[in-house]
C-alpha cells in the first residue's frame, strides 16, 4: 500500500473519530434527564460547587444565592464557572432534552427522552414531543409509544395519524395496520377499514390480526364465505382457538355438508380442551342438525354439558349458542316423542325458531311477517296447513302464493287444497303417492269429511300405534259411524296418544268426558309441570307468562314481555247448548298491577265476557263483541283477594253475578245465540311489559244440563 493510500485511510479513521467524538460531547452536552428542585454551579479548577438560586445570568457571569441564605448573593465570573445545572421539573427536563434531540435529528435520543417523561409521569409532555418527531419523520418506535399514549386519551383520530405516520416510514409495520383498524373501526369509518384490511392482506396474507378483522368484518357484512375463508386460515394456520369457533359456528349456520366441518372443528377443540363448552353445543347442535334421531343419544349429553358450563361465570359460551343448545334439546324431546318437554323448552325461548316451532306443536298460526326471513317459508307452510284445515281455502291459497316453499312442498300444500275443495277419488289418490305420515292424517281427514269411512281404518293402521290424530280420528270415524258406545271408548285412549291435536281433543272431552254428569269440576289436582290435563287448553303467544300446575292450583306466572297480543289464556271447552252456568276460584293476591279473572268466550273468541279485579280492588266485567271489547263495569268490593267469579249462561245470554242470589244476575247485553256449538271457560290476565304476575285458579266448576232436554 503506498503512502499516499495510507494517509488517506488514516485522515479517515481520525475524521470518523473525530465526529464520533463531538456526537458524544454534543449528547453529554445536553440537558441532564433529571429532576433538580435548585440551581448549581460547578466552579472551574475546583472541585466544588455552589447550590442555591440563581438571580442573575449573563455573558458576564452568575450570580447565585446559596442554599440557606438571603442575602444578595455571590458573584462568579464565567472565567470561573466550569458548568451551570439549572433547576427543572420533569416537564422541564422532557422539552429541553427533547427539543435538543429534535434539532439534531437524534431520534433515538428523543425516544429515550420520551420513555423517561412517561415513567415521571409527564405523558402530556412526551406526547407531544413525540408528535413533533413524527411530524419531521421520527421512527416507528416513536410511532407506537404515541399510538399508546394517544389510546389512553381514547384519542382514535390521533391513533390513525399516528399510524399513518409509521407505516410511511414501513409500509410492512404490523403494528401501523392493527392501530389503524382499531381505530377506523371506533371511528366507525366502515369502508376505510374495508380498504385498510385488504391492504393488510395484499401485504401480508397469512397476519392473524388481518385475518381476524376480515373474518369480523364479513361475517357483519353478512358475507359468510368470506368469513368462514378467514376464519379457516387463522384456524389451521395460527391454531387461534377463537377463530377456530367462530369457524364451527359459522359452518353449522350454513347447514348442508358444512355442518361435517362444524362437527370436527368443534371435536378438535374438545380435545385441545380449548373453549369447550361451547364447542360442545356446536358438536351437538351439528348431530341433531344431521336429522337422523338415532344420533341424538351422542347430541344430547353434550348439549347439556355445555348448557351446564354455559352457566357458570366467565364461560365464554355466547346467549346465541345457549339458545341453541335449549333449542336442540327441545328437539330432541320432540323427536322422541315427549312433546311436553320440547314445548317447555321451547317456551321458556324468545328466539324466532322455538316460536315456530311451538306453531308447529301446539298447531298455532305464526305471523310470517313477524319472523325472520330464513324462518318465512316454515311459518307460511304452518300457516297454509292451518287455513287448510279449518276450510280456509282463500286464505291458503294467499299464503301459498306468496310463500317460497321448495317445489316439493308447494306442490303437496296446493293437492291439499284440492282435497279440501273437492274431496274426490281423484284428489285423495293425488295424497296416497306420498309416503309420509302428514300425508296419511290428511287423506283420513279427507275421507271423514266426504263420508268415504270405509277407507279411514285401513289408512289409520298405515300410522304409529300411538299417533295422537290417529286415536283421535277413530273416535271420529266411530262417532260417524253411529256407534256412540264405541266412539266413547276410543275416547279414553286418547290420552294415552302422542301429541294428540288440543283442539280436537278439547270438542271431544267436551263431548263425552261429561256425557252424563250434571257438573264438571276441576280441582287441579295434577301431576305437577307443564302438562295440562284432556281438555284444557293454553295460549301464551309471546307474552312470557308460563302456564303450570302445582300443588293444586292452575298458574298463569310469569314478567310479562312485550307482545302484539298481551293476553295469556287458559280454558275448557264445554258444549253450548249444556251450560247453564260457569264458575271459578282464584288467588289474586299476587297480581300485581295486571288485569286478571274470568272469562268466558265462543269458540273463535271473539264474543262473550270477562271478568277481572281492578286497581281500585273492585271486580269489574266487560263484553266482547265481534272481537272488539267493551267498557269495565264496576261491581262488588273485594275483600281480600281469594274471590269465587260466576256467569251464566242462558239460551246464548250471558250473565254475571255478584251473590249467590239469581235476583241479583246481571245483563251484558252478550247473545251468543246458536252461533257457536262450544264455549271456553277459563282464566286470563295481562299486563305492561316488565310486570311479574301470577294468577292461581284451584276450583272450577260449570253447571250442565241434562242430556234429554237438549
Amino acid at each position: 500500500m503506498n503512502s499516499r493510500l495510507k494517509t488517506a485511510l488514516s485522515t479517515i479513521v481520525f475524521m470518523t473519530l473525530m465526529f464520533s467524538a463531538i456526537g458524544i460531547c454534543a449528547a453529554e452536552e445536553r440537558t441532564p434527564l433529571s429532576v433538580r428542585d435548585y440551581d448549581e454551579v460547578v466552579l472551574a479548577g475546583r472541585n466544588d460547587s455552589v447550590v442555591g438560586t440563581i438571580l442573575q445570568d449573563d455573558n458576564d457571569g452568575v450570580r447565585i444565592v446559596q442554599d440557606g441564605h438571603s442575602d444578595k448573593g455571590v458573584w462568579y465570573p464565567r472565567t470561573q464557572i466550569a458548568k451551570i445545572e439549572y433547576r427543572q421539573t420533569a416537564e422541564q427536563a422532557v422539552q429541553r432534552r427533547g427539543a435538543e434531540a429534535l434539532a439534531a435529528n437524534d431520534f433515538t435520543d428523543l425516544l429515550r427522552t420520551m420513555k423517561w417523561g412517561v415513567e415521571k409521569s409527564v405523558k402530556d409532555a412526551a406526547l407531544d414531543l413525540g408528535q413533533k418527531a413524527l411530524a419531521r419523520k421520527g421512527s416507528t418506535d416513536i410511532a407506537a409509544l404515541v399510538m399508546t399514549l394517544l389510546w389512553e386519551k381514547d384519542d382514535a383520530a390521533g391513533v390513525a395519524t399516528a399510524a399513518k405516520q409509521g407505516m410511511a416510514l414501513d409500509p410492512r409495520w404490523p403494528l401501523g395496520y392493527l392501530n389503524l383498524a382499531k381505530a377506523l373501526e371506533k371511528l366507525g369509518q366502515a369502508e376505510e377499514l374495508k380498504k385498510l384490511v385488504q391492504a393488510w392482506l395484499d401485504v401480508m396474507p397469512t397476519s392473524p390480526d388481518a385475518n381476524r378483522y376480515a373474518a369480523t368484518a364479513a361475517e357483519i357484512a353478512g358475507d359468510v364465505p368470506a368469513a368462514l375463508a378467514a376464519y379457516r386460515k387463522l384456524w389451521e394456520l395460527h391454531h387461534d382457538a377463537a377463530a377456530g369457533l367462530a369457524y364451527a359456528r359459522l359452518s353449522l349456520r350454513r347447514g348442508g355438508s358444512e355442518r361435517v366441518v362444524a362437527l370436527k372443528t368443534a371435536q378438535a377443540l374438545i380435545d385441545a380442551q380449548q373453549n369447550v363448552a361451547a364447542a360442545q353445543i356446536i358438536a351437538g347442535s351439528a348431530l341433531v342438525a344431521g336429522g337422523d334421531p338415532a344420533l341424538d343419544a351422542q347430541a344430547q349429553p353434550l348439549l347439556e354439558a355445555g348448557l351446564a358450563a354455559a352457566a357458570g361465570a366467565d364461560s365464554g359460551v355466547s346467549d346465541e349458542l345457549k339458545i341453541w343448545a335449549e333449542y336442540n334439546l327441545g328437539l330432541i324431546a320432540f323427536r322422541a316423542g315427549r312433546f311436553d318437554v320440547a314445548r317447555k323448552a321451547w317456551a321458556d325461548l324468545k328466539h324466532p325458531a322455538a316460536i315456530v316451532a311451538s306453531g308447529i306443536l301446539d298447531r298455532r298460526p305464526v305471523p310470517v311477517a313477524e319472523v325472520p326471513d330464513a324462518l318465512r317459508a316454515l311459518a307460511a307452510d304452518l300457516d297454509a296447513s292451518l287455513d287448510l284445515e279449518a276450510k280456509r281455502h282463500r286464505e291458503a291459497a294467499a299464503t301459498l302464493a306468496d310463500a317460497k316453499l321448495p317445489p316439493k312442498r308447494q306442490q303437496f300444500l296446493t293437492q291439499i287444497a284440492a282435497m279440501l275443495a273437492k274431496p274426490s277419488d281423484e284428489t285423495l289418490k293425488a295424497l296416497s303417492l306420498w309416503d309420509t305420515d302428514e300425508a296419511r292424517r290428511w287423506q283420513a281427514y279427507g275421507c271423514l269429511i266426504s263420508n268415504r269411512l270405509a277407507q279411514v281404518d285401513a289408512i289409520l293402521a298405515k300410522l304409529p300405534s300411538d299417533d295422537g290424530y290417529a286415536a283421535v280420528a277413530r273416535v271420529y270415524l266411530a262417532a260417524a259411524q253411529k256407534d256412540d258406545a264405541k266412539a266413547r271408548e276410543l275416547f279414553l285412549t286418547v290420552s294415552g296418544s302422542k301429541n294428540p291435536p288440543a283442539d280436537y281433543v278439547a270438542r271431544l272431552t267436551a263431548e263425552y268426558a261429561a256425557a252424563n254428569n250434571e257438573h264438571v269440576t276441576e280441582n287441579f289436582d295434577w301431576p305437577e309441570g307443564d302438562q295440562l290435563a284432556t281438555g284444557w287448553q293454553s295460549s301464551t303467544p309471546g307474552t312470557g307468562i308460563h302456564v303450570h300446575a302445582v300443588d293444586g292450583k292452575l298458574l298463569l306466572e310469569g314478567t310479562q314481555a312485550a307482545s302484539d297480543e298481551s293476553v295469556s289464556r287458559v280454558w275448557y271447552t264445554v258444549p253450548a247448548d249444556r251450560v247453564r252456568a260457569a264458575e271459578i276460584s282464584l288467588d289474586l293476591s299476587a297480581i300485581a298491577e295486571a288485569t286478571a279473572g274470568f272469562e268466558l268466550l265462543d269458540e273463535a273468541q271473539a264474543n262473550g265476557v270477562a271478568l277481572a279485579v281492578q286497581p281500585d280492588n273492585r271486580i269489574a266485567w266487560r263484553a266482547l263483541k265481534v272481537g272488539v271489547w267493551g267498557d269495565w263495569q264496576p261491581l262488588s268490593v273485594l275483600q281480600g283477594r281469594q274471590v269465587t267469579m260466576k256467569v251464566e249462561y242462558d239460551r246464548g245470554r250471558v250473565f254475571v253475578l255478584t251473590t249467590d242470589d239469581p235476583a241479583q244476575r246481571i245483563a251484558t247485553g252478550v247473545d251468543l245465540g246458536n252461533k257457536t256449538q262450544v264455549v271456553n271457560v277459563g282464566e286470563f290476565g295481562a299486563a305492561k311489559p316488565g310486570v311479574a304476575w301470577k294468577l292461581a285458579a284451584d276450583d272450577f266448576k260449570v253447571q250442565l244440563k241434562p242430556i234429554a232436554s237438549r
